[in-house]
């Protein structure tokens, strides 16, 4: 009997726990959740060749990140979950990967991505380059955001400075041309939202032609502790619980003279 993805209730799915590593590639290896098999019967043939050209990954997301995902049967799912099957079908040589997803708890979706062999290759490339470089000669690769900055350098050295260049320079004046535009840009949108709500004034809803622009609704009250209070009534109870914070830096972009 012929079996549909797009049924949960009526297709096979095979399990396969054991890290599937590609015949080629020693770096490039995976753990897929499932292959979807012909009717009750395994992925894997007597001598170990893959008999299914269709594997499944199972995820979960959050409601708040619906507009990441197009419509179901598509290949329109977000970025990482694209190259994490394009990775795993260059490893296993499947043709297709199924993606089931339930968007907050309630709205189960089912998507198709083909093999990609131009994007199977660039993956293969860039992994290969990272691999060579970076892992086998055990040398940290260069920062890629400030998250990676503040990793690398979590600690400030006293006394010592560093000596700006010219394209330094003009990095630190375009920097401050910038934020003069955002501080223009963000008192416009202040003035817009400010704007609406005098027009919503107590309205819960904004409506224009039955579509709603915006919603102002009272949040749920948040209980807190109030520190203060009982450092001044038991501060030996809360200095038994005190904690000192993490260290960190702050970056402070000043005005040139």
């Amino acid at each position: 009997m012929e079996v549909s993805i797009f049924n949960l209730f009526t297709i096979w799915v095979s399990l396969r726990p054991e890290t599937i590593t590609h015949p080629l590639h020693d770096f490039m290896y995976g753990h897929i959740d499932r292959f979807v098999t012909p009717a009750n019967q395994s992925h894997l043939s007597g001598n170990g060749v893959f008999k299914t050209d269709t594997l499944l990954e199972c995820k979960t997301a959050s409601v708040y990140n619906r507009d990441q995902w197009g419509e179901p049967g598509t290949e329109q799912v977000p970025s990482n979950y694209l190259l994490q099957c394009a990775w795993y079908m260059a490893i296993t040589g499947c043709t297709k990967a199924d993606i089931a997803v339930l968007l907050g708890n309630q709205d189960f979706r089912v998507y198709r991505i083909t093999r990609d062999t131009e994007l199977e290759n660039m993956l293969i490339d860039q992994a290969q380059k990272f691999w060579e470089e970076y892992v086998k000669p055990c040398v940290a690769p260069p920062a890629q955001s400030i998250n990676d900055l503040r990793v690398l350098y979590p600690y400030d050295k006293p006394g010592l400075k560093a000596d700006a260049c010219q394209e330094l320079f003009a990095a630190h004046q375009k920097y401050h041309e910038l934020s003069a535009e955002l501080t223009h840009i963000s008192d416009e949108l202040e003035a817009i939202k400010s704007h609406i709500m005098k027009a919503m004034g107590p309205a819960q809803e904004l409506i224009f032609e039955g579509k709603v622009l915006a919603t102002w609704k009272n949040t749920k009250p948040a209980k807190r502790l109030d520190t203060q209070a009982l450092k001044a009534c038991h501060p030996e109870v809360a200095e038994k619980f005190m904690v000192e914070g993490v260290v960190s830096r702050r970056l402070c972009i000043k005005e040139s003279a």
